[in-house]
């Protein structure tokens, strides 16, 4: 089942800030996934809640401060060519993918 999320809600993503506009619940790998679209290249991303962080609102009264996003090692030998393209991102580091 997809919901939509309306208003879209800012939040942080392994690849750096994006608006999640879906949320599709009960798939069999994953409980939630927040259906995305990247602020920095405006490609469309699907996360697992886990991979999510909300992001700073003024009137949410919430700060931009949030726990890591944590990637296994192999998710982000996966995610290394995105998350290069990506210099948003938390885990850029500007090395070629």
């Amino acid at each position: 089942m997809i919901e939509r999320i309306s208003p879209p809600i800012h939040v942080h993503t392994p690849l750096g800030p994006a608006e999640a506009h879906w949320l599709r619940m009960d798939t069999s790998e994953v409980p939630y996934e927040f259906l995305c679209v990247q602020s920095e290249t405006k490609e469309f991303w699907s996360w697992p809640n886990h991979y999510i962080r909300m992001a700073g609102s003024v009137s949410g009264a919430r700060d931009d401060h949030h726990s890591k996003i944590f990637l296994s090692p192999k998710m982000e030998e996966t995610l290394r060519p995105h998350i290069n393209r990506h210099k948003q991102s938390p885990l850029y580091d500007g090395s070629p993918g």
